[in-house]
């Protein structure tokens, strides 16, 4: 069974400071024993995969409804992702009416990753989507007649107007765009939808 939960969402029902244990696989028994043998003895005594599904439902509701986050948080994680994002953080920090330094250390409790991670990875997902987009719409023209010259993903790669898809995405340039890239992806935009495409 998997749970996915926003960063949010995986604050409330831990109840730790999400930066304690970001960005690595942790046994729910090394945040919290007790939560631990609590899921284990509900999921134990369930008959059916509903009847599971149903407790651990239970206990997410009973755990995240037992504790809150500052409103202002919840405000600011809208607001990144409602603009993928490309907001700039001084206005984000001025909208919950703090400094840098307070909206960097919430996001570290709250999110786990300060404000700047977290725009860059919504950028980068934004970028992959655009791309995602991008290749399945070539993917439909090709099967078309009237499409000609270039086939295949090198004919999508040379079509893309890579500078307008990094500022569409928020990046400053198409250099910066690249270096974010390859910093998630380990590849150039270009090469990443080379061999994606080519896994079609």
């Amino acid at each position: 069974m998997v749970v996915r939960f926003t960063p949010i969402g995986a604050h409330l029902f831990l109840g730790v400071p999400l930066h304690s244990i970001a960005n690595d696989a942790v046994d729910i028994e090394l945040i919290d024993r007790s939560l631990a043998r609590m899921l284990m003895s509900r999921v134990a005594v369930a008959k059916s995969w509903s009847e599971r599904f149903d407790l651990v439902e239970a206990l997410i509701a009973e755990r995240v409804g037992e504790r809150s986050i500052p409103l202002s948080i919840g405000l600011a994680w809208r607001k990144l992702a409602a603009s993928d994002g490309r907001i700039t953080l001084a206005s984000l920090a001025g909208e919950m009416d703090c400094s840098h330094r307070a909206l960097i250390a919430r996001f570290r409790t709250y999110i786990g990753f300060p404000p700047k991670t977290i725009a860059r990875l919504m950028r980068f997902n934004l970028a992959v989507r655009t791309l995602d987009g991008l290749r399945n719409a070539r993917a439909d023209d090709l099967g078309k007649p009237y499409i000609e010259g270039l086939r295949g993903e090198d004919s999508l790669v040379h079509a893309i107007q890579w500078a307008d898809i990094a500022a569409d995405c928020g990046y400053f340039d198409q250099a910066h765009f690249i270096h974010e890239f390859r910093e998630f992806a380990g590849d150039s935009p270009a090469a990443f939808l080379r061999n994606v495409s080519s896994l079609r």
